[in-house]
């Protein structure tokens, strides 16, 4: 506003207002022109409308607009040129009228011409329709919305010569690179990118980059890329979570060459809720699939930089838009960067402003180009890690993982490998032959087998702790505490952190409590979990340190605590020796190390099939392996660091594969999502491609595999299932009590109650059923307990990885559920089984199953259905009239090839 020195303007977030509520009607009367914009009802609203209602308003020109938010007697407070919410022919708007107009405008794809329309229309809102034109989709550029003001400015005030122009259309999407906007490719093409290189895409919108002119993290963003060998194309479009369609063509533009039909991208990283928003997303998702473009789903955090650090949570927020961006195969949550709010010195507007975390920038660009090499590199070349898990260690447990048979798994995975070109040597011909090698070569050895250390270390690989230590060394100050002095060291180092922050925000002081209150809660329930091994006196000694130290920790945040008692109790806390709850001690510790001519080793359990590498993840605990299995606070043993160590630096892992629900790395202490470099996970998996072979229901627990260990899940078939088979006596003992019940003659009830008594403790079934009770509730219970027994389901056998169930597996899981599953509804919350259904049918469930097979198609299925039940299914078996069409639905479900797509998608 040079052109008008004397306009005076102040500006606030709607979050900004209603955090200051005071300051709102000192600005309403310093004020001539108000500017109200997506305003909900709540305190803010109620506050301006009491003003007005109490004449603070009088005499001032108003401008209210919605969207997203209708506060609808805040809109009405419009006046500038007269406004009136009426028709053309004076008829007053109704609230519903007034959001058909905004929603319609905002969701056209011809906004502007809808809007002249409603201009013509509603002539008594056109200056208020005008102002939305300024910022239409097509319309929002920064240009426009200066334009905007001064044309209220000249509006409201005609008569102090404001001058200003009509709104132009915007840049819809362009290429951003130094603070300029390609729309040429050739153009930007000559200038920034190499040929030779792998190439980046970036999307974000437009309103919250460009026109904010908060740009800092992109360019660190290409920065950093061209310094690690890439190119990269930054789009920015216009857009919001619903509306995608100029992001899609700016990537139909920009990132797909429709010369060649290749993509001129290797992979996108957006920074949009959902890539191409809900009115894109399938035809963005059908050019990513078609093209094989990876999505990665960087974290931009909205805490500030000190309130992320000490978050044990990480950041919630961004959390919950995770599962939506995971539909759409988005991979590797690492965060890039945190908020700054600074206040505008001119305007007064607070403004959050987006600050890169270089370090963590630096991981992400790296491990998105890890994943991008691999499809480059050939396959002769790339180097996989292949963990299965040991736990607890023995022979019987090798391999061991939910619903899935690992030994044969590997077996699998291996001669796939060895098929599609990898380097692949020494491959065992069978599941005792590959049992042989793990157990010489591959186990984990438990603290109190020092001897069988011993051999394995003939055998199995030696990582010289010097190398470690070299790794160790960069690691983080706060992950060094924490190892060598326990949860107290970690603990320290956050006491540090509160007291070095100035900017001590309320948001900072609550996540600083949380913090607190959950690590004071982990160390009693371990120190009680860790209570066989420890004597009574020093667990309450133990928790007594830790009542005290509570309660440094929260005088800390008030600026009453002491740091150097909180220091003395940590050293009498360590000096109680309780293993990993204490620390491990100056590295490399003692589990799985070894000394040869003076030199330490770690041993390095596993075995080198050519480029590929099979080995046990390392243990958790100490003498209990299960015992801190999912602990939050005990960090990893020195050999487990050491056994990521040497699959980063020493094998070079180009890709890791853990197989099967679940192992350990990704409970590791630290964030829930969001995490830092300090955090577990974070640092075992660091950049390697991490994939996770997991059972298709474990649907929650692969989330921290996801999120925290940056892992693409290859979900696997669960173990195929049948109906319980009873034995001989659990069929006669079914068969006396259903003639029990049914009988009327009494003395031949008092026979079979006899029987029925015999079987029942020959069974032992006396041991949990009441053989004293009346005879009707004897035979009651043992026949519903036999049902139940039943109706259990029994699987058979394990999966085995990249194998497909046989025909008689599915029949048989599809039998079984149709016989469990009461999902056909017959109305009056009365529901049957599809088993029950199709028994009323002249064809049976293994027929009809065996026709999908045969590949009939569905309509065929259909019509064989209606044919064979005359149209309807009896209504005196079901008490409901059921077509055959409600059956076919059922018949949908099991298909076989849709059980697969469901199970193994």
């Amino acid at each position: 506003m040079k052109e008008y020195p004397n306009v005076k303007i102040q500006i606030r977030s709607v979050s900004q207002a209603n955090q200051n509520l005071s300051e709102i009607p000192e600005l309403i009367d310093w004020a001539h022109l108000i500017y109200l914009n997506n305003i909900q009802s709540g305190a803010l609203a109620n506050t301006i409308l009491n003003l007005n209602s109490g004449g603070r308003l009088h005499g001032k020109t108003i401008v209210a607009e919605p969207l997203p938010y209708f506060c609808y007697p805040i809109i009405r407070l419009t006046n500038i040129n007269n406004t009136e919410f009426v028709d053309i022919n004076g008829t007053p708007l109704t609230d519903q009228q007034i959001q058909q107009i905004y929603t319609a405008i905002s969701y056209s794809p011809n906004s502007l011409q809808v809007l002249a329309g409603f201009q013509q229309r509603y002539p008594r809102l056109y200056s208020l329709l005008q102002i939305r034109k300024y910022w239409t989709a097509e319309m929002a550029c920064t240009e426009n919305r200066m334009q905007q003001l001064l044309y209220m400015l000249a509006t409201a005030f005609p008569g102090l010569g404001f001058q200003y122009k009509e709104p132009v259309p915007g840049t819809l999407y362009g290429i951003y690179r130094d603070r300029k906007l390609y729309t040429n490719l050739t153009e930007y093409t000559q200038l920034h990118l190499k040929p030779g290189r792998p190439t980046v895409g970036i999307v974000a919108w437009m309103s919250t980059t460009w026109e904010k002119g908060d740009l800092e993290l992109y360019d660190s963003l290409i920065r950093e890329f061209e310094k690690q060998g890439a190119s990269v194309m930054v789009l920015f479009g216009q857009g919001n979570p619903t509306q995608g369609n100029h992001i899609l063509n700016g990537i139909k533009e920009y990132f797909i060459d429709n010369e060649t039909n290749k993509s001129r991208v290797d992979g996108i990283i957006h920074f949009t809720w959902l890539l191409g928003g809900e009115t894109s997303r399938a035809a963005i998702d059908e050019l990513l699939n078609r093209y094989g473009i990876l999505v990665f789903e960087p974290i931009t955090s909205y805490m500030d930089i000190d309130t992320w650090e000490i978050s044990e949570g990480g950041d919630w927020s961004t959390a919950t838009t995770m599962a939506l961006k995971e539909t759409q195969g988005q991979i590797v949550p690492i965060i890039i960067a945190t908020q700054q709010n600074i206040i505008c010195p001119n305007t007064g507007l607070l403004m959050s402003l987006t600050k890169p975390v270089d370090e963590r920038i630096a991981k992400f660009i790296e491990t998105v180009k890890n994943w991008i090499n691999l499809r480059y590199l050939p396959n002769t070349e790339k180097k996989a890690a292949l963990i299965y898990y040991n736990y607890p260690p023995g022979k019987q447990n090798i391999a061991g993982a939910d619903s899935l048979n690992g030994l044969e798994s590997i077996l699998t995975i291996i001669n796939l490998l060895k098929e599609n070109g990898y380097n692949v040597t020494g491959i065992p011909e069978n599941v005792d032959e590959l049992i042989n090698l793990l157990m010489t070569k591959g186990r984990t050895i438990a603290t109190w087998a020092p001897g069988e250390l011993g051999k394995l270390a003939e055998d199995a690989t030696l990582y010289p702790v010097e190398r470690f230590m070299e790794w160790y060394s960069k690691l983080p100050e706060i992950t060094r505490k924490q190892m060598e002095e326990g949860p107290f060291g970690y603990i320290e180092c956050i006491a540090k952190k509160i007291i070095a922050t100035e900017n001590r925000t309320s948001s900072f002081i609550d996540t600083a409590n949380t913090l607190i209150d959950h690590w004071y809660k982990a160390m009693l329930s371990t120190i009680d979990e860790m209570g066989s091994m420890l004597t009574s006196e020093k667990i309450s000694d133990a928790k007594n340190l830790v009542e005290r130290t509570h309660e440094i920790l929260q005088g800390l945040l008030v600026n009453s605590g002491s740091l150097t008692e909180l220091q003395i109790i940590k050293n009498q806390f360590i000096a109680l020796q309780i293993p990993g709850l204490c620390g491990w001690g100056a590295p490399p510790g003692n589990m799985m190390v070894v000394e040869k001519n003076g030199t330490k080793y770690f041993v390095i359990p596993g075995i080198r099939l050519g480029n590929i590498f099979l080995g046990p993840q390392p243990q958790r605990g100490y003498t209990d392996p299960g015992m801190l299995y999912h602990s939050t606070i005990v960090p990893p043993n020195y050999q487990y660091l050491a056994f990521y160590a040497y699959l980063q630096t020493e094998f070079s892992a180009d890709a890791v594969i853990h197989l099967g629900r679940h192992g350990t790395y990704e409970w590791l202490p630290g964030k829930d999502v969001a995490l830092s470099g300090a955090d577990y996970p974070d640092i075992c998996i660091w950049t390697m491609p991490s994939i996770y072979i997991y059972t298709m229901d474990g649907v929650g627990e692969v989330l921290h595999a996801k999120r925290r260990g940056l892992a693409v899940s290859i979900s696997h078939l669960t173990q195929p299932f049948a109906l319980t088979a009873l034995n001989d006596d659990l069929l006669a003992l079914k068969t006396l009590t259903e003639r029990y019940m049914t009988s009327t003659d009494d003395s031949q009830k008092i026979q079979l109650l006899e029987m029925i008594k015999e079987s029942a403790r020959k069974l032992n079934l006396d041991t949990f059923i009441d053989l004293n009770a009346s005879g009707a509730e004897i035979a009651d219970k043992i026949h519903d307990y036999i049902i139940e027994l039943e109706s259990t389901a029994t699987p058979l056998g394990l999966h085995v990885f990249g194998k497909d169930w046989t025909r008689e597996q599915v029949t048989s899981l599809v039998t079984t559920m149709a016989k469990k599953i009461s999902s056909i509804a017959l109305g009056s919350n009365n529901f049957t089984t599809p088993a029950m259904v199709i028994e009323g049918m002249p064809a049976n469930l293994t027929d009809i199953i065996g026709k999908f097979y045969d590949n009939m198609g569905l309509n065929e299925i259909i019509n064989y259905l209606q044919n064979s039940t005359g149209g309807t299914l009896p209504k005196q078996k079901f008490k409901a009239s059921r077509t055959s069409t409600d059956t076919s639905m059922m018949l949908k479900q099991v298909r076989p090839e849709n059980v697969k797509c469901y199970l193994e998608p």
